[in-house]
């Protein structure tokens, strides 16, 4: 189920794993050789090896791996110098080019428009209006859909504890993640279709949503922080004691 979760679950069953293995920062998995058995107090050296000269960086979830640049420059990109402010992934460049120059299609994207890079007469109306909202709003966005974001880091510690333990705590955190899968999936949505409404259908948020208007109070200026605390307590859950 984490898998899902993750969105590493594709279209095409053979591409989709059962299991994926995520190693210690210092460490990475290959093909073992032929002498390698099961590694043991007696046997480690046949399917360990070490190498000073070599870096990894590729296919984990720490900070050190998956921590990336991105170069922006040109009309209407804010001069902001070397910044980690912005927590964005690869999804994010595309909706960000196009509503730079201008452009829409009918492509699903996963991503935002970091609007946060821009300057605001390179924005739409629709996002200039309530743009600390839909700030707040996208930073909610990433830290739930994204796959290291707060809320997917925290159920893989949660997946893993799952296949640690017996038959019992592993049906019951299953269970727990589905029912999560299904919350994340459900308000992740009704996020990204506001942003994108927003960044390419000029519809400004409506901050107010269903709830009757109230003077001089801005509710869903709190409801992503909300929401967020929300599932990652959700994702906090523990399995039965031992």
């Amino acid at each position: 189920m984490e898998l899902n979760l993750l969105h590493m679950v594709t279209v095409d069953p053979q591409r989709t794993p059962t299991m994926v293995m995520f190693a210690n920062a210092d460490y990475f998995f290959f093909r073992g050789g032929p002498t390698c058995a099961p590694i043991s107090a007696q046997t480690p050296g046949a399917c360990l090896s070490q190498s000073s000269a070599f870096a990894w960086q590729h296919g984990g979830f720490q900070p050190e791996i998956v921590t990336t640049w991105l170069g922006m420059v040109g009309p209407g990109i804010k001069h902001l110098g070397q910044t980690d402010e912005i927590w964005s992934d690869h999804a994010d460049v595309r909706p960000t080019i196009l509503s730079l120059v201008g452009l829409k299609d009918d492509y699903a994207s996963d991503g935002r428009v970091m609007i946060e890079a821009i300057k605001a007469r390179a924005l739409p109306q629709s996002l200039r209006a309530h743009s600390e909202t839909l700030r707040e709003l996208g930073a909610v966005y990433k830290q739930i859909n994204a796959p290291v974001g707060e809320l997917g880091l925290s159920t893989l510690k949660l997946s893993t504890k799952a296949l640690e333990g017996n038959d019992e705590t592993y049906a019951q955190i299953e269970n727990q993640l589905i029912v999560l899968t299904g919350k994340r999936n459900d308000i992740a949505s009704q996020i990204i279709s506001m942003l994108n409404a927003a960044a390419f259908d000029g519809k400004a948020i409506n901050e107010e949503g269903r709830e009757p208007a109230r003077p001089r109070r801005r509710p869903a200026r709190r409801r992503p922080a909300r929401r967020l605390s929300e599932l990652t307590r959700a994702g906090a859950i523990a399995g039965p004691r031992s």
